[in-house]
């Protein structure tokens, strides 16, 4: 197996097309679901620590992404009180929608991958769709409820910040590659029997992913001009590049399997 045709396999499977219709659906629901998830743990902890926790989980991203999460969240706390409620199920309905929406396309992207035809009804299609979704997000809660608990202990554990840092990418990339395992082998129709090897296709996928996010981060940091080029869309245009990105390389872990499985 050669990486291009991997390459090659993952272009015939039209991974680029898919890839956008998984940011656009993405950026339609990660935003309103970090502000509903962001709106119960402020209720919970209070609004000053879970910016604070966000601001940390947005390292993860690229920079002009993780400050557009930032503003939206914050925006969102500062609505709470008597419109609390309002909010948060305003801002999980728009959440869950646009999720379960990638998911969707992500599911078709996979199947594309696999060259398999959707043999599901709706009903289990959709299930699987939002159980991935839900998935994301308690992923997310469980990734916030870490970084609050250790905020508690932030005077203690100083001298142990660097340690924690690279402790904490190594288990967040050790969680996902485990999610993406589980998305490769239970998201595309067909028979589990016949994806047994997932393994490689999510290890190179967080291998992919870690390596673009941080080249992505150094173009807009440094080269990108989003205001000269996209104008008021500055602030979205990252974020859905972003995804994009991120999607691409999980069809691209998929095209691993495949190869892996065809071979």
């Amino acid at each position: 197996m050669h990486a291009w045709t991997i390459f090659q396999a993952a272009s015939s499977n039209d991974s680029g097309i898919g890839s956008a219709a998984i940011a656009f659906f993405g950026l339609l629901g990660l935003v309103p679901a970090l502000s509903a998830i962001g709106l119960v743990c402020g209720w919970l902890s209070g609004p000053i620590e879970v910016l604070k926790a966000f601001a940390a989980l947005c390292r993860l991203m690229p920079p002009e992404t993780g400050r557009f999460v930032l503003k939206q969240l914050a925006q969102a706390l500062a609505g709470g009180g008597r419109d609390g409620v309002v909010a948060l199920l305003t801002t999980l309905g728009f959440g869950l929608y646009g999720l379960m929406n990638a998911a969707q396309a992500l599911i078709d992207g996979l199947n594309l991958a696999y060259r398999r035809s959707e043999a599901r009804s709706w009903l289990h299609r959709t299930a699987i769709a939002a159980a991935m979704a839900l998935a994301g997000a308690v992923a997310v809660v469980a990734m916030i409820a870490v970084i609050l608990v250790l905020s508690r202990f932030d005077a203690l554990l100083m001298p142990l910040h660097p340690a924690i840092a690279w402790l904490t990418l190594l288990g967040g990339s050790v969680f996902v590659t485990w999610l993406l395992a589980m998305v490769y082998r239970y998201a595309p129709s067909g028979p589990h029997s016949d994806r047994q090897r997932v393994l490689p296709g999510a290890i190179t996928a967080v291998i992919l992913g870690l390596a673009s996010s941080a080249g992505f981060a150094l173009y807009a940091a440094h080269l990108a001009n989003f205001t000269a080029t996209y104008g008021v869309l500055a602030s979205v245009a990252p974020i859905l590049l972003w995804l994009q990105l991120c999607g691409y390389v999980v069809l691209l872990g998929a095209a691993v399997n495949a190869q892996l499985g065809a071979g």
